[in-house]
């Protein structure tokens, strides 16, 4: 992988301890959703995170949304976005009241 492609996130290699120093030991569930025209964030570097949150035993779901869009994806497929987004944060919200979480994942990826 040429150095240009090396996946960082705020200028740290993905690969960095930082990542372990925020994910270790917390109750936090991360939703990383790319769209597959994104040229400014591309998915190669959200996967590069998600498995550096899997290695850290993170709870993260994953989920490429094909678009044409480029980067202004995120603002012209709200309703695609919606299809993993309320799932996930109804899950969260179950979670947090102590609740079962609901049977179905809906449209989370995983």
């Amino acid at each position: 992988m040429r150095r240009s492609q090396a996946a960082t996130t705020r200028g740290w290699p993905i690969s960095s301890p930082h990542v372990s120093l925020v994910v270790v030991g917390t109750p936090v569930r991360f939703l990383l959703l790319t769209f597959s025209s994104d040229w400014l964030f591309p998915t190669y570097q959200t996967v590069g995170l998600l498995d550096a949150l899997r290695k850290d035993r993170a709870q993260v779901s994953f989920a490429e949304i094909p678009s044409p869009y480029g980067h202004d994806a995120f603002l012209l497929e709200p309703e695609e976005q919606r299809r993993y987004l309320e799932p996930f944060l109804e899950r969260a919200l179950f979670e947090a009241r102590g609740a079962i979480s609901p049977d179905a994942h809906g449209g989370e990826a995983s």
